[in-house]
């Protein structure tokens, strides 16, 4: 091992290092460099501004105009016509995909600014406050449930959906069942319950003795016409052996 340099002065001691440094840098140029930069990117300050996150919505929106050409409806158009002419489903899916990129960027640009006004914090606020106080807003025992009105506006609300349809032929036969459903429930649902018990007992035995009478008066009435009918039996001259 060599001994160490003596120093006689600090300049000299610090002339040495400098020198030390500058050599060390010549050798690791591109690797001190590659470092440097990314400790900088990791180190830049993150712009999360109102004006930063509109900024973003206002490219989301030029690549909006871009996908469409401008006009909307002819963009709609051309898909309609393609899906007519090849009846292929492949093409509407590809194009759904090339909007979903910017509908995750857009969901995500809305929820920082509305963190930035407060509103998710005031919202988990009350939901914290909500589940603290169960007299707000929550009610303890059995919930009563209008199942008919439920299934009326269902029921309006699909025939609705499947009516605003231009061409109803088109619909899907889901959309039809569905509708068909929820009409047979409500239906089911408005008719009167049967009764039960000894009263429902009671009726099914008087039918019951109803219909055995009407069955024994058809039987009498029946046998009597059977009797008038009939020709009255003639004596017979012949003799038997």
């Amino acid at each position: 091992m060599p001994r160490p340099i003596l120093y006689n002065t600090p300049e000299e001691k610090s002339a040495a290092n400098r020198a030390k440094s500058a050599r060390h840098y010549e050798r690791n140029k591109a690797l001190i460099s590659a470092k440097r930069s990314v400790t900088y990117r990791d180190q830049r300050k993150r712009p999360t501004g109102l004006s930063y996150w509109c900024g973003r919505v206002e490219q989301v929106e030029v690549r909006l105009r871009k996908l469409l050409g401008g006009n909307p409806h002819s963009y709609i158009d051309a898909i309609c016509k393609s899906y007519l002419t090849s009846r292929s489903k492949d093409d509407i899916r590809d194009k759904i995909l090339a909007f979903t990129p910017m509908q995750k960027s857009i969901v995500r640009y809305e929820d920082e600014i509305l963190g930035l006004a407060g509103v998710v914090t005031r919202a988990r606020q009350a939901l914290i406050s909500r589940s603290d106080s169960p007299a707000v807003g929550l009610t303890h025992g059995p919930t009563k449930v209008d199942t008919v009105g439920t299934t009326d506006n269902l029921a309006s609300q699909t025939s609705s959906s499947f009516l605003s349809n231009e061409d109803g032929k088109k619909t899907s036969a889901d959309t039809s069942k569905r509708i068909v459903r929820v009409q047979y429930h409500r239906r089911k649902l408005q008719e009167p319950r049967v009764q039960t018990g000894t009263s429902a007992t009671s009726s099914k035995s008087f039918k019951s003795s109803k219909t055995l009478t009407e069955k024994l008066e058809s039987a009498e009435h029946k046998s009597d016409y059977c009797k008038l009918s009939l020709p009255e039996a003639r004596p017979s001259n012949r003799e038997l052996p």
